[in-house]
């Protein structure tokens, strides 16, 4: 695995694979959010 110009850990070397690995985490991120969010909507 490849790291990114910060020192976070990507999943590849080329523009594509770093492009589609950030995107890949964003989704991610973004999808625990809204769960989290989700479980807090019902508990209010």
């Amino acid at each position: 695995m490849g790291n990114g110009p910060i020192g976070i850990k990507l999943g590849g070397k080329s523009a594509p694979e770093i492009a589609l690995s950030i995107i890949a985490q964003l989704v991610s991120k973004t999808q625990i959010i809204n769960e989290k969010i989700f479980k807090y909507s019902f508990m209010v």
